[in-house]
């Protein structure tokens, strides 16, 4: 059965973790006036809230640090962790940059990318971290620009001023790609997406591996909404749904969370691919 790789802003290192997750938000580190559209500053967290499927509904809580210069972390309650259930987990989220010396994975990073979304579009056919070792799949070249588009909205789930519009457009532009106007995602999500259809073989494995992703905004402002993933056993499908995520809440707070219950997260995702 092929399979979608899942998303996660962070990927646990030696204890793997499983979200059973019914999480209430924390916000006594909000400041005021969050989620406003104001602009935060490097040294501070952007603070979100996600709900997460399949399975129950969950709640994701993230402190990522603007910059990448602080130490943030990543909240799920109900965890099972190396064969026993705790009442939370909060992992932490390392500070530096991102997949192989790329910088487009925080707040800040954002912003000096390409502000021309053919452009940009141009700039992630050869800045992209699918192309940063032998081990990952070899994903055409506008797969590979549409990949670094997903990688770094799930990343930076509250982008920087005009941003929104310049990755959806961006996005558009990618041959393969599809705009869909009104799509409603099984995490509760809703507003306008782009979507494309990827295919990878690999060594050992007959046939090709095919998925299906849809990157959700909202109409207009072009806000970060969340994603769809699906598998399918064609480019024609059936799809199957693998992950939804949408995003809730945001807000600029001065500090992450310290209280580690234990693991580590090993960054960003590197690349997703079908398979």
């Amino acid at each position: 059965m092929t399979q979608v790789k899942r998303i996660k802003y962070l990927r646990i290192a030696a204890a793997v973790l499983v979200a059973v997750l019914v999480a209430g938000v924390d916000t006594s580190t909000a400041s005021a006036g969050a989620g406003n559209g104001s602009s935060p500053a490097n040294s501070q967290f952007i603070y979100t809230v996600q709900a997460d499927v399949p399975g129950v509904v969950a709640r994701v809580q993230t402190w990522a640090s603007v910059d990448g210069s602080r130490t943030g972390a990543v909240r799920w309650t109900k965890c099972s962790m190396e064969g026993r259930t705790i009442p939370q987990c909060l992992i932490r989220i390392p500070a530096g940059r991102g997949p192989d010396g790329l910088n487009d994975r925080t707040y800040e990073g954002v912003q000096k990318l390409p502000a021309d979304p053919a452009v940009l579009a141009a700039y992630l056919e050869r800045h992209n971290s699918c192309d940063a070792g032998p081990a990952l799949p070899r994903l055409s070249a506008d797969e590979a620009a549409f990949s670094e588009i997903v990688m770094i909205t799930d990343a930076v789930q509250v982008l920087p001023p005009r941003y929104g519009a310049i990755l959806f457009q961006a996005a558009a532009k990618i041959p393969g790609t599809k705009v869909l106007a009104h799509l409603k995602d099984a995490a509760g999500g809703s507003g306008t997406a782009v979507s494309m259809i990827e295919s990878v073989s690999r060594i050992g494995r007959p046939g090709r591996d095919w998925g299906l992703i849809e990157l959700i905004f909202a109409p207009r402002t072009y806000r970060y909404i969340g994603l769809q993933q699906f598998n399918g056993a064609s480019e024609h499908g059936p799809w199957t749904l693998i992950n939804a995520t949408s995003l809730r809440s945001y807000s600029f707070v001065k500090s992450a969370p310290t209280n580690y219950t234990g693991g580590a997260s090993t960054g960003v995702t590197v690349c997703v691919s079908p398979g």
